[in-house]
């Protein structure tokens, strides 16, 4: 089981799966635009090199009470600190990289555990910040290898993320103002294993279903996946009625079609022809014109999480840009 692998050991696999990509890398490939908004792929490892440095000299306590410097949010922040040595050669990146990680790993592995270390907003244990520094490559990965066409699978290691969201979720609610209460998750990892974090008495129990258990697409199998998530939106009803008098609500998301890198990258696979053909499909079928965004679903999940949704339960809720209201 995944969750028996240090997270330090599963840094260091994410940090290896990276520099396989990064070390085959021409200088065009270098200097193509990412998916990070006004970033080549240079610009995101040397973003990454610097944030790797910032751990760094935080551990070694040469950063206070947080990093920022300056005027301005954390990603205009890094966004000025990219401009300022943009430039150097793929190469001379790589190897500014390579020094960074290899340090933070052993760093992080020796750093006192009941000490925490200065980071963006509040100071993080050892092995926390290692798991964000883990978030931060595989997202950042993605923004390499989807515009490049290049195959980054996701790994088990995802599950450390995972159980860090599950576990910091109160946090964020008391950020928002909001009072949120336990959180129950349940996932299914890349490898099919299931994923369980929280307690399962938690007051607001949220299902993932998805639009395809209501309504399908023309000339797309899907028989096994819509009986799949029909019989999640029948459990999720029922499920309402048996854990109600328990104080426990259960409801379910059903998104629409989401712009995800997976989604990204099979639809760059495809001929030019039929990337036209599924552009105007989606402003077809799509009464607001677009597929969805990840923070096209926050709101309703914080809805249903928090004490606002007390009296939800046993709901579908369909955020799918109206796909099917008709």
């Amino acid at each position: 089981m995944v969750a028996n692998v240090d997270i330090l050991d599963d840094l260091a696999a994410e940090y290896a799966a990276l520099d396989s990509v990064l070390s085959e890398l021409t200088p065009d490939m270098w200097a193509h635009p990412s998916l990070a908004d006004g970033w080549s792929v240079s610009d995101v490892v040397l973003h990454l090199a610097q944030s790797e440095e910032l751990v760094l000299a935080s551990a070694s306590a040469q950063a206070k009470d947080n990093f920022r410097e300056g005027e301005g949010d954390l990603d205009e922040l890094m966004d000025r600190a990219v401009a300022s040595e943009r430039g150097a050669s793929g190469a001379d990146v790589l190897a500014r990289w390579r020094k960074a990680s290899g340090e933070v790993r052993a760093t992080l592995r020796d750093h006192p555990p009941g000490e925490k270390i200065a980071w963006a907003t509040v100071p993080l244990a050892p092995r926390t910040l290692a798991t964000t520094r883990l978030a931060e490559h595989w997202a950042h990965a993605l923004d390499v290898t989807v515009p490049l066409g290049i195959d980054y699978p996701d790994t088990a290691r995802l599950w450390h993320i995972a159980r860090l969201g599950q576990r910091t979720l109160p946090y964020a609610f008391m950020v928002a103002g909001e009072e949120g209460g336990p959180v129950h998750c349940k996932l299914t990892g890349p490898d099919g294993e299931l994923w369980e974090f929280g307690n399962a008495d938690a007051a607001s129990v949220i299902n993932i279903s998805s639009y395809f258990a209501n309504k399908m697409i023309p000339k797309r199998p899907s028989s096994l996946y819509s009986l799949s998530k029909g019989a999640l939106n029948s459990l999720t009803k029922s499920l309402a009625f048996e854990l109600g008098p328990r104080g426990i609500r259960v409801n379910s998301i059903a998104p629409g079609t989401v712009d995800t890198a997976m989604r990204r990258k099979s639809i760059e696979n495809l001929p030019a022809a039929a990337q036209a053909d599924l552009k105007a499909y989606v402003e077809r079928s799509y009464p607001l014109g677009r597929i969805g965004q990840t923070s096209d679903l926050a709101g309703i999940a914080v809805y249903l999480a928090s004490d606002e949704a007390a009296w939800t339960s046993g709901g579908i809720f369909a955020i799918d840009g109206g796909y099917t209201a008709g």
